[in-house]
């Protein structure tokens, strides 16, 4: 989050072993399904940002898929399948 309102996921980060792609996209495909933001295609290896009249009125929606894709990569580490 910058200070004038762009929001920016950074997905070319997350790949530090073999369960972060996984998460990425998860993450990736929650943000499309809940907050209706596109990525685009090499998406994995962007900086993708969201200017402010993008996201603003999904926060609810943002949070929830950050959260779904935390739940579900602490559930797999815990099971030992991260």
């Amino acid at each position: 989050m910058f200070s004038d309102g762009v929001f920016q996921v950074n997905f070319g980060w997350l790949n530090d072993d073999e369960s972060t792609p996984k998460f990425r996209k998860k993450l990736k495909d929650t943000l499309t399904e809940k907050a209706q933001l596109s990525s685009p295609p090499d998406y994995e290896e962007k900086y993708v940002t969201f200017q402010k009249d993008e996201w603003i009125e999904k926060v609810a929606y943002i949070i929830d898929a950050l959260a779904i894709s935390i739940e579900k990569a602490s559930n797999k580490a815990d099971a030992g399948d991260a």
